[in-house]
């Protein structure tokens, strides 16, 4: 998802260096293709979307559409969109000072470190196997 972001951003899709042995079958496919070389897609007005596709084990699969914030916003009537602005700064401004103090005080790590799970030692297999559980 973070490569998907940074290519809407930048407009660059990186090629895959070690795609050299493609099969012909994919090849013919004329709306599939596998760059080698990174492609300029015009900058970060390039790319509005993105799909990505996960399938895990089990079956357990997930799709993500991510759309690029430009057009998100271009559908939200100017007042929203001015408070959104608003909001955002406020939050980022809060995350510089947040991460400065941090930074300056050696404490990345603002809340305790937990060495024990919420849960008593004898009740761990109970919960290990209590599809149900939550803590």
């Amino acid at each position: 998802m973070n490569g998907c972001l940074q290519m809407m951003n930048e407009g660059l899709v990186p090629g895959n260096r070690n795609a050299d042995n493609i099969d012909q079958e994919l090849r013919d496919r004329r709306h599939l293709q596998f760059p080698s070389n990174t492609l300029d897609m015009g900058g970060s007005q390039g790319i509005k979307a993105c799909s990505i596709t996960s399938f895990g084990f089990g079956q357990k699969g997930a799709q993500a559409l991510l759309v690029h914030p430009r057009y998100v916003l271009a559908t939200i009537p100017v007042e929203a969109f001015e408070d959104y602005v608003r909001r955002r700064d406020m939050r980022w401004r809060l995350a510089c000072r947040s991460f400065s103090e941090a930074m300056v005080n050696e404490n990345m790590v603002s809340r305790c470190i937990k060495t024990q799970p919420p849960y008593a030692a004898v009740e761990e297999m109970a919960v290990l196997l209590d599809p149900d559980a939550r803590f």
